[in-house]
Parts: structure tokens; C-alpha cells; sequence
């Protein structure tokens, strides 16, 4: 019982950091953040070596402010060389890397986007392209609503990254519909 309290402890945030969390994130008018707890590991691994046990929640700010993404995992320091990796393509995933189609050549068969190394974008790596379309609806008073949706118009796949751009070949059934200035979206 002792033990499950204690591991029950270490899963939870308490509420009133929750708040606090979501409120910072009001107050700098951002969309996410993050709330992180690092500590010392329950788990031994050896006398030189130590663990630590890393849990985080990704929070939507704006309303419905909402759980995104709840992690938790136990990074040991000699063995987990390549888990920062796997969690940065975990995140990328559930958040995916937002950016444009800024140059096009061979008509179009290949283009450039505004996403790079620096952006941890990857050779090989598989990116959608979206067009931002105007809807209007109707609203359950009569009023008309507008909004800016993305429609899902091709995808690419990239060949060659550089540190603040990157170049992407487009197959040959989504280079008619696709034109600079369109969204693309880096999973």
C-alpha cells in the first residue's frame, strides 16, 4: 500500500498547480504549456549510475482548456541516449511542425519549405500540405460564421535539409493543386 501511494504521488499533479500552470499560460497568451516534474527516481540502477523519473502534461490554454498530452518515463542516464529522440517524434506527432511553401521548381516536383534542421525536421521525413480555405456557416441564430480551416491538398516527402529551409519532392498526383504560400505540416 505504501508503495502504491507512493508511485500514485509521483503520477499526480495537484490542482492547484494545474491552475496556476493554465493561468501563467493565459497570462502569456500562448496556446500550450507545459507543466514538468523531474525527480530523483524510485528505481535503483547501480552505485554509479542513477535514473530519473520525468513526467509531463502538455495543456491546451485557450478555451476548452483541456489534458493534451500526459508522458511519463524513467530516463537512465547510461541507457537512454536516443530517448530524447523518441520523444521529440512523440510530440512532433501529437503537435506537428507548421510551416509554408515558400519556392517551387520543375514544376513543381520539388519544393522548399521555411522548416530546417533547426526545426528538427528530418531527410525522409513525410510532411502534409493544407490550403487555407474561408468556410462560412450558418449559426443557430441566422448569422453567418466564418472561419479559416485547412484542407489537406498533397504531402511531400523530404530529400535534402538544410539549417533554416529544407527541399521536398511532391508526387506526380499532388503537384497540380499544390501553390506557394501553402501550409505544410512536418509529422
Amino acid at each position: 500500500l505504501s508503495a502504491s501511494l507512493k508511485q500514485s504521488k509521483l503520477r499526480s499533479f495537484e490542482d492547484d498547480l494545474v491552475k496556476q500552470t493554465i493561468e501563467l499560460g493565459k497570462w502569456l497568451r500562448v496556446r500550450y504549456i507545459v507543466l514538468m516534474r523531474v525527480q530523483p527516481s524510485p528505481e535503483k540502477v547501480s552505485s554509479n549510475d542513477w535514473s530519473t523519473y520525468i513526467r509531463f502534461r502538455i495543456y491546451r490554454v485557450e478555451d476548452p482548456v483541456r489534458s493534451e498530452m500526459n508522458h511519463e518515463f524513467t530516463f537512465v542516464f547510461s541507457e537512454s541516449n536516443n530517448l530524447w529522440e523518441e520523444l521529440g517524434g512523440l510530440v512532433r506527432g501529437r503537435f506537428p511542425l507548421g510551416g509554408f511553401i515558400i519556392e517551387s521548381r520543375a514544376n513543381r516536383a520539388y519544393v522548399r519549405i521555411n522548416l530546417g534542421r533547426l526545426n528538427r525536421v528530418s531527410v525522409e521525413q513525410e510532411c502534409k500540405i493544407f490550403r487555407r480555405v474561408l468556410k462560412k456557416k450558418k449559426g443557430s441564430n441566422g448569422n453567418i460564421i466564418s472561419s479559416i480551416e485547412f484542407d489537406r491538398i498533397g504531402q511531400l516527402t523530404l530529400f535534402r535539409v538544410q539549417e533554416d529551409f529544407s527541399w521536398g519532392k511532391v508526387p506526380s498526383n499532388f503537384r497540380g493543386t499544390i501553390l506557394k504560400g501553402d501550409a505544410v505540416r512536418c509529422y
